[in-house]
């Protein structure tokens, strides 16, 4: 059985099942060393009413999460994945950087091949009022790209945070791209046909940097293994509701200014605020959970990593790589193997790199939190966490890692990748708790 292994037992984090909300809350002035099942619980009081958030809200069937985002434990669990985030945006380390400039180099090469009405379809959820580029230039990724490439070549570059987090973000668009191909709607303002067509025009282009396209064999997999709602998030339908209005977004609970303010990040190159639509997710899951929520589980990093995977020059097992091998490796009774035995030194780091870049972006921008994109940074890695849930059928990351484990794992992740918390000699150090079987 391959099982996941924080620092502390698992049982410490677990997150409790419950079929009505909690009355209590953990008193947020408890260090995250300390076992949370000795802290002593109290009323969650409302600042203004002296209510319990059971008070507050009785009778809500959906609630939207930064309503609840400052009670107990959950506002110091999203201070500390996103200031985790957006510090690995502002400072990467070398390898991260490097795993930029190698699939931005491909990446501008295709781009500028295409016509300015290709790369304006492409590039519209980047450009396009209240979006990270916002009535910039579609021209003004090929800039980007170039200053990404350059950035890897010497000490001090000239690319910014905002300039990685739109290339993963753009990264992430290509992932849709290709997932949506098929469908008549969605974020691109073309017909299914026009959609085929254009990526037939890709797949060359692709083609032509020595590069294998994504084929609609890759797309089925991923998705059958992490991209698919129902597979990360089996009971998000039901659990979610999508309202019309949108609100600007500055980091996870719109957390970052402060975080940026902490760390001394000059206003002028702080990671632009976006419009995004909130949702509301169930109120039995929100007031049941310790970690943070904002749109339910997420394959998304399975998009980004797929194409980030393709333009470092992967031919086979985008994304799914190392669970594949990990999977093989149990099935022909190599069971004492760990994931990152099946690839070099130097592989490996680069995989937790892009992992953490494509993890950084979601969570620093406010997309997503550390527990929604848990199961498929695992998954990057060659641990299935559906493996060790007791009911994968209807369970998600929460039921394991919603008490605190999923801001440990994932901010682990990002300050092993951080410039200014790496030692030169750990450059290719790996993350203890994204290596063990």
């Amino acid at each position: 059985m391959h099982h996941i292994r924080p620092t502390r037992p698992l049982s410490q984090y677990t997150a409790p099942v419950k079929t009505e909300p909690d009355e209590t809350y953990y008193d947020t002035t408890i260090s995250s060393s300390v076992d949370r099942a000795q802290a002593s619980l109290s009323p969650a009081p409302n600042s203004s009413s002296g209510q319990s958030v059971l008070e507050r809200f009785e009778g809500a069937e959906f609630i939207y999460p930064a309503d609840i985002a400052h009670q107990g434990n959950t506002h110091k669990l999203s201070l500390k994945q996103a200031s985790a985030a957006r510090q690995l945006l502002y400072h990467p380390g070398d390898v991260l950087r490097r795993e930029i400039a190698k699939a931005a180099g491909p990446l501008v090469r295709i781009l500028m091949k295409l016509t300015d009405a290709e790369l304006s379809t492409l590039s519209t959820r980047l450009v396009s009022p209240g979006c990270l580029l916002a009535d910039k230039s579609p021209n003004v990724l090929l800039e980007i790209l170039e200053r990404l490439i350059d950035d890897a070549r010497h000490e001090a570059g000239r690319a910014s945070a905002t300039d990685r987090t739109a290339f993963i973000s753009f990264l992430g668009d290509l992932g849709t791209f290709y997932a949506d191909s098929k469908k008549s709607d969605g974020p691109f303002s073309l017909s299914t046909e026009q959609k085929q067509t254009f990526l037939g025009r890709l797949s060359d282009l692709i083609a032509e940097e020595k590069l294998t396209a994504i084929s609609d064999e890759v797309l089925k997999r991923v998705a059958k293994v992490s991209a698919g709602t129902g597979v990360v998030g089996p009971k998000k339908k039901a659990e979610r509701k999508k309202i019309d209005t949108s609100s600007i977004r500055r980091g996870l609970y719109n957390l970052g200014d402060e975080i940026d303010e902490r760390l001394g990040v000059p206003e002028h190159t702080r990671i632009p605020p976006i419009t995004w639509k909130p949702m509301l997710i169930k109120a039995t899951r929100l007031l049941n959970l310790e970690e943070p929520l904002v749109g339910h589980m997420s394959g998304s990093p399975a998009e980004i990593l797929m194409v980030w995977d393709m333009l470092c020059g992967r031919a086979e097992g985008v994304y799914t790589a190392a669970l594949d091998a990990h999977r093989n490796a149990i099935n022909a009774g190599i069971g004492s193997a760990e994931p990152k035995d099946h690839f070099s030194a130097e592989e490996w780091a680069a995989r937790l790199a892009r992992l953490a870049g494509a993890c950084a972006m979601q969570i620093g921008v406010g997309y997503h939190s550390a527990v929604e994109v848990a199961e498929s940074a695992l998954k990057y890695t060659g641990q299935d966490l559906r493996s060790v849930l007791a009911d994968p059928a209807t369970e998600d990351a929460t039921r394991l890692l919603g008490a605190g484990a999923a801001t440990d794992l994932i901010t682990e992740l990002f300050e092993t990748q951080t410039k200014s918390t790496l030692d030169c000699s750990d450059v290719l150090a790996l993350p203890p708790r994204f290596i063990q079987s």
